[in-house]
């Protein structure tokens, strides 16, 4: 027993100290959003920040963990939290057809603006993880055991949203949705920890541990979560690499096609304009018609010569410049010169 009664006493005390930590967080996000910094609540220059909303959910959580097993204030705030995740889930999946909440409040729009769905989820099963363990002191293995098991699923989301963060690629930035900050994925893995050890010794997956003395729960529990960060991190990172090798070796391929067929296509242009100015008949007509000395037919037969290029190298239209950059004629024959400028709504 005296045994029992020690490891129950570390437990309250990893209890206090994992919520401490993320309530004290909790404060401080809360206090520079208040203040206009940005810092405290992104964690980084890119990141995005965490909304008062949801660390004022962290902190409710914090604070129901640190107040213990059989209190009502613990329930009831482990029961705001969770209300407040379950109506912004609501609110992502039946978007309009949730009803609005009054003004005073804030309404559904603004907390699905700034709470992510992957904040959301976790906070609920936490709520709910919390409610269980306050409600159910002592012999009540099975609550403690499924307030263990729904921790289990923000332990999960929280390891990954932290793996993308140290791999650099943050889970969800760069789409329509709003990801998860950083902030809020380390606040919820110290709370899910906390749930974990608010359970007890003898409460899956902490069980498998032992409580034996001698040993450190805590510490081996810690090192496992890290050693996972570490090997996910390190796998993620290897797998970005790769893709971005794979991703640059195609667009290497497509940027040497385009710039063959942009080579091409130059060819061709300069064959075009090297069969103009060798033909002396074509470059005769030319400058009489610029010069205006030519005979009547000359006009005609250079607008049909045009449209017989247009025609067979694809142009969409082929126009004659004088020296001064002006158009002076132009295939078809259909379009007008307003103010030394094409006349485009013509365009075919």
């Amino acid at each position: 027993m005296p045994q029992a009664r020690a490891v129950r006493q570390a437990y309250q005390s990893y209890v206090k100290s994992l919520a401490s930590l993320a309530g004290v967080w909790a404060v401080v996000v809360l206090l520079a959003r208040l203040n206009g910094l940005r810092f405290p609540a992104t964690l980084g220059s890119n990141y995005v920040a965490m909304s008062p909303h949801a660390a004022g959910l962290m902190l409710a959580l914090s604070l129901a963990l640190l107040l213990g097993r059989g209190s009502r204030w613990a329930l009831a705030l482990a029961a705001l939290a969770g209300l407040v995740s379950l109506w912004v889930m609501a609110a992502y999946l039946l978007g309009s057809r949730l009803p609005t909440l009054p003004a005073q409040w804030a309404h559904g729009a603004v907390l699905r603006a700034k709470i992510s769905l992957l904040t959301a989820a976790p906070v609920l099963c936490l709520a709910i993880a919390s409610g269980l363990v306050a409600a159910f002191p002592g012999a009540r293995w099975r609550a403690r055991q499924a307030g263990a098991i729904l921790a289990l699923g923000p332990v999960a989301s929280c390891l990954v949203v932290l793996i993308s963060y140290a791999a650099g690629v943050p889970l969800l930035y760069g789409g329509s949705n709003t990801p998860m900050t950083l902030p809020a994925a380390g606040m919820g893995m110290l709370l899910s920890l906390a749930v974990l050890f608010a359970a007890g010794a003898d409460a899956w997956p902490l069980a498998l541990f032992g409580a034996r003395p001698g040993r450190a729960p805590l510490a081996g529990f810690l090192l496992l979560s890290l050693a996972i960060l570490a090997g996910g991190t390190f796998i993620l990172r290897g797998q970005l690499r790769t893709a971005r090798l794979i991703v640059q070796d195609e667009l290497a391929a497509i940027c040497e096609i385009k710039a063959d067929q942009l080579a091409d296509w130059c060819a061709v242009r300069q064959g075009d304009t090297t069969q103009v100015s060798g033909s002396s008949l074509i470059q005769g007509r030319i400058r009489q018609f610029l010069a205006g000395s030519a005979p009547a037919g000359v006009e005609p037969a250079l607008r049909e010569w045009m449209e017989s290029v247009r025609g067979g190298e694809g142009y969409i239209r082929v126009v004659l410049f004088d020296a001064q950059g002006r158009p002076r004629l132009m295939a078809p024959a259909d379009q007008e010169l307003v103010f030394g400028r094409l006349q485009l709504g013509a365009v075919p």
